[in-house]
């Protein structure tokens, strides 16, 4: 493989120890002037791809995937799959969805990859670690109520103001439980006692809302009905 200007300088950069703060520094320093290096040619991101799969060991520092990836992503166009998929792989989904300002969902993203990389496990952890995310803020609340879950952005962090799951959010939550139990297995990773009590509290749930005069408050229904969790 032929090395561009802008790759040998990277692969420089890299050489330079990180062990001491002495050593950070410098790295530091050359990196900057790598940003703001100018180059007679660039690599098309098809090339870069090619080269990250070529040089697996090198650490790709995020000024890297802003200069080099970020930018020649287009998720409109065929050719988006196999970025994408390196950048689920690396871990940068997330900081590519900053650099274009979230203007694509991460939902989007996923099935791009996954139409072309069917079942690919770099992915599908990806969507497992967000649903448990989404999953396990919604019960945050618990025994007073089950948590709204639309109120968490990106299903990390929280966003608004937190407040009870209605009865269709409560619905669609139950009807998720068997694609995230699916894709589960799918990954070999065995958490039943996690679905089984979610499934027990959204059931309860969803029946304390249809009669809540049946009970002082959601934590009495649960405890009447043996409800654990």
């Amino acid at each position: 493989m032929n090395l561009y200007p802008i790759w040998k300088d990277y692969l420089e950069l890299t050489k330079i120890s990180v062990e001491d703060k002495e050593g950070q520094g410098l790295r530091r320093t050359a990196l900057l002037a790598w940003e703001k290096r100018p180059y007679a040619s660039l690599p098309s991101l098809s090339e870069t791809i090619r080269f990250v799969r070529f040089h697996p060991a090198i650490p790709y520092l995020p000024p890297f995937w802003a200069r080099l990836v970020f930018p020649g992503i287009n998720p409109r166009l065929d050719d988006a799959a196999a970025a994408l998929h390196l950048l689920f792989e690396q871990d940068m989904i997330e900081a590519y969805r900053e650099f274009v300002h979230r203007r694509f969902s991460i939902q989007r993203l996923e099935e791009i990859v996954l139409a072309r990389y069917p079942a690919d496990p770099a992915v599908l952890r990806n969507r497992y670690d967000r649903l448990t995310r989404r999953l396990a803020y919604t019960v945050q609340n618990v025994p007073h109520y089950v948590q709204a879950p639309d109120n968490v952005r990106d299903l990390g962090a929280v966003r608004g103001n937190i407040r009870p799951a209605g009865t269709r959010q409560t619905a669609a939550l139950i009807a998720h439980l068997p694609a995230y139990k699916a894709l589960s297995e799918q990954l070999g990773i065995d958490n039943p006692e996690f679905l089984s009590s979610l499934q027990n509290l959204y059931t309860a749930w969803a029946a304390y809302l249809h009669q809540p005069e049946s009970a002082r408050d959601f934590a009495d229904y649960l405890h009447k009905r043996n409800v654990w969790y």
